[in-house]
């Protein structure tokens, strides 16, 4: 065999090259949006023992800058110059800036070559490599950092980034510039140079780092003033009181919301409770320590609730719902309900429950509990699937704490309110079992609405009406009837409620699969099909389900021809349902009205509700509430003309509600309307996903009570049938 040469085609030894794919992997893939990239500076920020960091961002700058260069990109898709219109990837002109200023101690020339340059460095290891540097330089702090990846955030949201940094002690400040596309152009990052620059002549005292970010990405853009605020206050709620985040001058902090209950009771956030994880039961060393805090909001039309609190009362939204798990002040994991399931006790509370979590033994190992991008904990490491265990049975004991504190609050809510009192009057004079059955209903539905809620007072009347069967017995008893046959009617009594019950029951879950249904359309036509996209279909099933938007609608179609005679007058006025010219019609006609529902117990309407409904692929506007003023307008007209009493028609707004955040004109007006409303408002403006919400929740609960009373009826049943 002929000896090789040993030339460069045939090394002697190999060595690793750090690709600048790394940049894309480990900066803007990892770093997407504005606010993660800013949650690591702040991260650097807080581990430079810094006590204040200070992020500058022109909004409106950003927002006007975005738009010129969506234009542009528009002028060259029609000029044939790219293939589509798409900017997401467009940078922002070179004069938009975001700056992150902290008062840390700051970097000298070498500490920046050697320590910030060096991409994945664990600081927390000493010379040896060993997991034992814990602490910042000041010793008063627990390290945030550990990847050594961060450095690259900057990347996420811009093209552009400079580093300037200065060492309390020293005359001179330290800056050098990285630009994306110079860097990206090399094979290996070991080549890319970046020019040191030196500012001298400057005072001993001052010490700081200041990040700048030019060139923004356009799709890194998306975030709005809240939404950062948001992101930063529940990375770093837990951290010591000595450390402040400003945007725009202003200090970030998390909202003030009023809590209705604490587990464990008394427990606060500077004060958590403490428990411990058992990993491995069989190992009497396999446990760690943890901290916590349960805590439930007030709900908005509670009992309790007082217009002129300050402290905000809502649900949670679906995504901030159940545990944060913090490690070392910055959060690793959730919000997530971890294996919490629906079949829960007091399943729906989550809505309102937040947990803060403590567990940093989880950052101090030498393998990796936490994911690089710090968005949550590896599952298969079976310290995290202890910890989950833990914070899970936590939870279901928050959740059972809660109720029970919310049924003692609820029941003597009840007792004290007029309207609960009202609607309950009737039944007093009913045997004491279902009488009992009616308060249990009302409590049910305060529970989880609230008794001021306009659910609860729609709700509550409908459903009691359930409760008035047994009455039938009572009333036999009464008239003395022969005591010998109690038994026999009694069977036939209860077969009979046991029926109307199981009725109920096939009513509340055929009403659940049109609930199902319109989840479906609302997914299809916000994701797969715009504009009109599902509109017909979503006119048929609310035609059919009228009580999607309210749940006594059901019980508003009637037979009664006088009645009849003023629907189908309506039909003609409004041009609607068979009134329809079909072969003359035009369906895109902004004077006619989606669906109209007339409410009445005679010929005479007391009510009438006339719905718009928009497709959910399209964003309301303040043009469809002036659509559904003038059919209110023209009912009105006709009903006062018609009739000698006056009749206010009620009108109902369904569709998307536009985002906070925009700037359309027309939506921004439609806003301003929504935000003007109140109960005495003839009209209501609604998301579909709120109808959705509602509704199941309101035959949930339906379901719940009359599955319960089915059994109490089997079990009364036996006892009879032993007579």
């Amino acid at each position: 065999m002929s000896k090789i040469a040993k030339d460069t085609e045939f090394p002697e030894e190999f060595h690793m090259n750090i690709h600048s794919g790394m940049l894309e992997t480990m900066g803007h893939n990892m770093y997407s949006s504005v606010a993660k990239c800013l949650a690591e500076f702040v991260a650097n920020a807080y581990d430079a023992d810094a006590e204040n960091v200070d992020i500058k961002m022109n909004f409106e700058q950003i927002s006007a800058t975005k738009k010129q260069v969506r234009a542009q990109a528009k002028k060259e898709k029609d000029a044939g110059i790219r293939t589509d219109i798409s900017a997401i990837y467009d940078p922002l002109p070179a004069d938009v800036i975001i700056t992150i200023k902290d008062d840390g101690h700051g970097m000298t020339a070498q500490e920046i070559q050697n320590c910030f340059m060096a991409i994945t460095r664990n600081r927390r290891k000493d010379d040896d490599g060993k997991l034992t540097k814990f602490l910042t330089e000041s010793g008063k702090r627990r390290v945030m950092g550990r990847k050594g990846v961060g450095k690259l955030a900057g990347f996420g949201a811009a093209e552009h980034v400079k580093i300037t940094s200065k060492r309390a002690g020293l005359t001179y400040a330290t800056s050098f510039e990285m630009d994306y596309q110079k860097i990206k152009n090399k094979i290996d990052l070991t080549d890319a140079k970046f020019k040191a620059v030196y500012e001298d002549g400057l005072t001993n005292e001052s010490h700081y780092t200041i990040v700048e970010l030019s060139l923004l990405r356009c799709d890194a853009m998306k975030p709005t003033k809240t939404t950062i605020e948001n992101t930063l206050t529940r990375t770093f709620s837990i951290l010591d009181k000595n450390f402040k985040i400003l945007l725009n001058d202003g200090e970030v902090k998390e909202e003030e919301i009023d809590w209705e209950f604490s587990y464990p009771e008394g427990a606060t956030v500077e004060e958590m409770a403490s428990t411990t994880v058992i990993v491995d039961e069989d190992d009497a060393d396999s446990k760690f320590p943890i901290k916590y805090i349960i805590r439930f909001r007030a709900r908005p039309n509670d009992h309790n609730t007082d217009e002129k609190k300050a402290k905000k009362r809502s649900s949670l939204p679906a995504e901030r719902r159940g545990a944060r798990i913090y490690s070392h002040g910055r959060i690793s994991h959730g919000p997530s309900l971890l294996n919490l399931h629906s079949g829960v006790h007091n399943f729906h509370a989550q809505d309102y429950m937040e947990c803060i979590v403590i567990a940093d033994v989880l950052d101090e190992f030498e393998f990796d509990c936490i994911v690089t991008s710090r968005e949550g904990l590896h599952k298969d490491n079976p310290l995290v699937s202890a910890l989950f265990e833990t914070v899970t049975g936590l939870m279901k004991d928050a959740l059972k704490m809660h109720y029970k504190y919310r049924d003692v609050e609820i029941t003597t809510a009840i007792e004290d309110d007029d309207f609960s009192k009202g609607i309950l009057s009737p039944l007093q004079s009913i045997n004491t079992k279902s009488l009992k059955a009616a308060k249990k209903i009302l409590k049910v539905i305060g529970q989880e609405h609230g008794i001021k809620s306009n659910t609860y007072k729609e709700m509550a009347p409908i459903l009691l009406q359930a409760v008035n069967a047994s009455d039938v017995l009572s009333k036999l008893i009464e008239l003395e009837t022969d005591p010998k046959s109690i038994p026999v009617l009694a069977h036939s009594m209860a077969e009979l409620t046991r029926m109307e019950k199981s009725d109920l029951l096939k009513l509340y879950r055929g009403r659940s699969k049109a609930i199902n249904a319109l989840k479906k359309l609302h997914g299809d036509s916000t994701t797969t099909r715009k504009g009109k996209g599902y509109e017909n279909e979503l006119h048929d099933l609310f035609k059919e389900s009228p009580w999607l938007v309210k749940p006594e609608y059901g019980s508003y179609i009637t037979s009664d021809k006088p009645v009849g005679d003023v629907c189908r007058a309506l039909n003609k006025i409004l041009e609607i349902d068979e009134e329809v010219d079909r072969d003359n019609i035009n369906l895109d006609d902004a004077t006619r009205p989606d669906l109209v529902f007339l409410a009445t117990n005679q010929a005479t309407p007391d009510d009438v509700i006339i719905v718009e409904l928009k497709s959910p692929g399209i964003e309301l506007e303040h043009k469809h509430l002036v659509q559904l003023e003038e059919y209110m307008f023209k009912v009105k007209q006709y009903l006062s003309t018609t009739f000698s009493k006056n009749i206010q028609p009620h009108g109902y707004l369904i569709g998307r509600k536009p985002d906070s955040k925009t700037t359309a004109d027309g939506k921004r007006h439609l806003l301003d309307k929504i935000s003007e409303t109140t109960p005495n408002t003839h009209y209501k403006i609604v998301d579909i996903i709120e109808l959705i919400t509602a509704a199941a929740q309101i035959h949930q609960n339906g379901i719940e009570i009359f599955e319960a009373e089915e059994k109490q009826l089997n079990e009364d049943l036996g006892e009879i049938s032993t007579f």
